[in-house]
């Protein structure tokens, strides 16, 4: 067994890796021939992250040994694909639910400039100061490659300019992309390299489509004079649509779902305050439709669902009670509110309900959560982001000619995230960012607000207002939106 050892240790570091004592164990005790111990190290060089050490831990081999060698039935990850759909409620497999706590961890490696997925299972809920310089910096990383690939001009950094000489950058255009931060003389842009104070912005071409808040990064157009950097225009970040930016992406697991052409129907309701009787009405309008739909469908509820006169637990209870009259082709996801959880850093767990999860089709789901159906996604998400962009923003603009409404999906679009200014556990950053854009977004936003149905770059953007709201997806990503309101156009049924 010694000889096995060395021969295994020397194998590891022809391939450039360090074995741990507890993993070369397990290697001696689960490879039984030369050929199927090479497969497994090269999966573990092509999988993992740049930068990281080349050290194999016996977690990292539980992983390689999982796809590489153990045989596919007993494999842990299907097992643990198969439990979540089954506790999805959504056994039909025509969508797969994915909590906040389980998305995949997007990274960008700027020395590789290429994209790849963090190996790391499930990380801690409250990260290190590291953690929340990983997570700026990525916030910052995956916008400056987006814009670069779509600017003919190149961007300056910031500490070039601090390091230049006054009368060669003063006739120079300088294009800067930053976030924004308060600063004793007005606003400073930050980028990687550095920070500078901006000037003249009350005679600059602002772009006025969105909300300027504590940390939104924006593109700033002008030059620099004597440690000051003179604003001429300041706007968003370009879009990008998710067929452009699939390219650059490493690939991932696929939901194929079943093999129909079934389209995605999903009805929404938000704010659901069982104790205002106009509410209560307007959910039992919804079952109302829902007893009359004929194709297997999504009832997505959105909170908040407590209020100052009806307890968390009492509202979810007489909503199990409404609940138990939907129809067997009806499958719910409730998300909880900000009001529904006591802690307001994000995302938001799921919420407890014993009444709740006796019922077989109801997922109690984290907000915000995805929803992927064939090789399209949905973001469901509640927030009152005017609210929160109005109470956060650093530059008051005036004249816009668009709503709020309007101006916060403008924002959340082009910052790839939704809601860059609110707490948030650093190391699950990644569940509130938008990149790439999906195909179809639920957005509740503040209470009374109207319903939101609009495009941008090729993702659409519904929210269902005061009342609720059915949208038919395609498997080709066409959608049609119909609120309350307005009559049901049956016409969707051909999607």
């Amino acid at each position: 067994q010694m000889n096995r050892k060395r021969q295994f240790v020397r194998t590891c570091k022809k391939h450039g890796l360090n074995v741990q004592p507890a993993a070369l164990q397990s290697m001696i005790e689960e490879v039984n021939d030369e050929e199927s111990l090479l497969r497994t190290l090269k999966w573990i060089n092509q999988n993992l992250a740049p930068g990281k050490p080349k050290i194999v831990s016996p977690e990292l081999w539980q992983q390689a040994f999982e796809a590489c060698i153990a045989p596919p039935p007993t494999s842990k990850k299907s097992s643990a694909v198969e439990r979540k759909s089954r506790s999805s409620g959504l056994e039909n497999k025509l969508v797969e639910y994915v909590s906040a706590f389980e998305m995949p961890r997007l990274m960008y490696d700027s020395l590789r400039q290429q994209f790849y997925f963090s190996d790391k299972q499930r990380p801690p809920l409250f990260g290190t100061a590291q953690d929340k310089v990983d997570m700026m910096t990525q916030r910052y990383m995956l916008i400056h490659q987006r814009v670069v690939r779509q600017m003919n001009t190149p961007l300056t950094t910031i500490d070039l300019l601090l390091g230049s000489s006054n009368s060669r950058s003063r006739a120079k255009a300088h294009v800067l992309l930053g976030m924004l931060h308060h600063h004793p003389e007005g606003l400073e842009v930050e980028d990687l390299t550095g920070t500078i104070v901006l000037k003249g912005l009350d005679q600059a071409t602002i772009q006025k489509s969105g909300f300027y808040s504590e940390g939104t990064i924006v593109m700033v157009n002008g030059h620099y004079d004597s440690g000051y950097f003179f604003v001429e225009r300041m706007g968003f970040p370009m879009l990008e649509p998710k067929a452009e930016t699939t390219p650059y992406l490493p690939p991932r697991r696929r939901f194929a779902g079943r093999n129909s052409d079934q389209p995605l129907i999903i009805y929404s309701m938000s704010n659901i305050e069982l104790d205002v009787p106009e509410k209560r009405e307007t959910l039992e309008e919804l079952i109302d439709q829902l007893r009359d739909e004929p194709r297997e469908a999504l009832l997505v509820l959105f909170g908040n669902f407590s209020t100052t006169s009806l307890s968390l637990s009492d509202a979810l209870d007489e909503l199990a009670g409404m609940l138990e009259e939907i129809p067997p082709n009806i499958s719910v996801v409730v998300l909880p509110g900000p009001s529904d959880t006591p802690s307001q850093c994000w995302p938001l767990p799921a919420m407890k309900s014993h009444s709740l999860s006796r019922l077989p089709r109801v997922q109690l789901a984290s907000n915000p959560c995805k929803i992927r159906y064939a090789d399209k996604e949905v973001v469901l998400v509640r927030k009152d982001l005017i609210r929160d962009h109005l109470r956060t923003q650093v530059l008051d603009i005036s004249g816009s000619k668009n709503s709020l409404a309007s101006r916060v999906v403008n924002t959340t679009l082009s910052q790839g995230h939704i809601m860059p200014q609110t707490p948030i556990y650093w190391n699950y950053d990644h569940a509130m960012h938008l990149y790439p854009l999906p195909e179809l977004i639920l957005m509740a936003l503040d209470d009374g607000e109207d319903p939101v149905d609009c495009s941008r770059a090729s993702c659409h953007i519904v929210s269902p207002g005061k009342h609720w709201t059915k949208v038919s997806m395609s498997r080709n990503g066409q959608t049609r939106v119909r609120f309350s309101q307005d009559d049901i156009d049956e016409s969707d049924d051909d999607l």
